[in-house]
């Protein structure tokens, strides 16, 4: 399953919703649930530690929206661990305001295959949806602490057909799952269960070069 989390803090998201998930499952944070985390400082680290701990215990895939300083940078990112292992950092590319963008859209390898990960802003820039076009993904995740908008919706209704594979948008009030260019799920509320993620291997398809900004941040 794919689940997606808002509306708590850190604590009831430990205490109340942990036990739920399973093998496999792919859990989606709202930015707000851990907020700011500063791998420079021990108390922070541990919060990481403690997600990566999570993962492994499960056995799935955890995505975790926070505000990341680390090494002189602050900027808007998604830290993924697959299984316990830190499988990449997504930086949002075109931050607004003083956060620090990333390099390149994340294209991140996990037991379910090549996901792409979308923060905030991206999702509205060609230049994002042409990069991931050139890659064989089996899903792309949007991360946004905002709310869900028409625009939103529409973007990735569009590129679920121009990628050719599931898209999820897990924003603050809303996760939506789109697929085909149809919106095939719509959940609300504190936990968002979505659909079973397929195991079922996509057709390969004639890639074309193109260099990844595959991160090196691995918090461990």
């Amino acid at each position: 399953m794919v689940y997606s989390l808002a509306d708590m803090d850190l604590e009831e998201f430990w205490l109340g919703y942990c036990a739920v998930f399973g093998v496999g499952d792919m859990v989606v944070l709202d930015r707000r649930i851990v907020g700011r985390l500063d791998l420079d400082k021990e108390e922070d680290a541990e919060i990481a530690s403690r997600l990566a701990l999570l993962s492994k215990e499960k056995q799935l895939i955890l995505l975790v929206p926070v505000r990341l300083a680390w090494q002189g940078e602050n900027c808007n990112s998604v830290i993924a661990w697959d299984m316990g292992k830190a499988v990449g950092v997504a930086d949002e590319i075109n931050p607004i305001g003083k956060y620090d963008g990333g390099e390149g859209v994340a294209v991140l390898s996990t037991s379910k295959g090549r996901v792409a990960i979308i923060v905030e802003n991206d999702l509205y820039y060609a230049q994002v949806a042409e990069a991931l076009s050139r890659v064989d993904i089996r899903y792309a995740v949007y991360c946004s602490a905002k709310p869900c908008c028409n625009n939103a919706v529409g973007t990735l209704r569009a590129l679920s057909v121009y990628l050719g594979c599931k898209c999820y948008g897990c924003m603050s009030d809303l996760s939506v799952e789109v697929d085909g260019g149809e919106v095939i799920g719509v959940e609300v509320g504190k936990l968002r269960p979505m659909s079973d993620m397929s195991t079922k291997s996509k057709p390969n398809r004639t890639l074309k070069p193109v260099e990844l900004y595959l991160m090196d941040k691995k918090p461990t």
